[in-house]
């Protein structure tokens, strides 16, 4: 039995002790490399300073249903405001979080948010389930969620309208 030949045809090619069989001439094929696209800057000891962009949804509960003799009248819907877009950064903390927040949805101050209703989720895809984040605990969930998701930061905050400040509610009455 007589084996092929191997045949080195230039000087940058692998030499005879290489497992590499050229044949004809050609190089095996390459394998391509895919390369992460460089959106996070990853620096030792420093968090990321990914941007996301926040779309917020004050949403307004549709009034009682109306009762006529025997018959309810159909209940309106859900009112939507949107508001936004609005760029938030990872390296942020949750009060300037909320303070974002207060200004997209007009409140006088961060006490007047309605923690206990806001909700977040991811734009894409539309029907994503929405998580609460209502403390600081929700908001590095959040977080977290997001630094594991590898393109398209955006997501939509829901909540429900804002309280009156006291401040505002007694300017209102002593201007009367």
């Amino acid at each position: 039995m007589t084996s092929s030949p191997k045949i080195k045809t230039e000087p940058g090619l692998p030499d005879s002790d290489s497992d590499i069989e050229i044949v004809g001439g050609l190089l095996p094929p390459r394998k391509k490399i895919r390369q992460e696209p460089d959106e996070v800057e990853d620096t030792e000891g420093e968090e990321p300073t990914i941007k996301v962009q926040v779309y917020l949804n004050v949403e307004t509960p549709p009034p009682p249903a109306l009762h006529v003799g025997n018959q309810t009248i159909r209940q309106a819907a859900i009112k939507v405001t949107p508001r936004g877009p609005f760029i938030f950064d990872f390296a942020n903390d949750y009060a300037a979080f909320l303070s974002m927040i207060t200004i997209g949805a007009r409140a006088g101050h961060p006490d007047c948010l309605v923690r206990s209703g806001m909700q977040w989720r991811f734009d894409r895809p539309a029907n994503s389930s929405k998580k609460p984040v209502t403390n600081e605990t929700g908001f590095k969930a959040m977080i977290t969620t997001l630094l594991e998701w590898k393109k398209d930061w955006t997501i939509m905050v829901s909540m429900p309208p804002p309280i009156k400040h006291t401040d505002e509610v007694i300017s209102n009455f002593s201007s009367k």
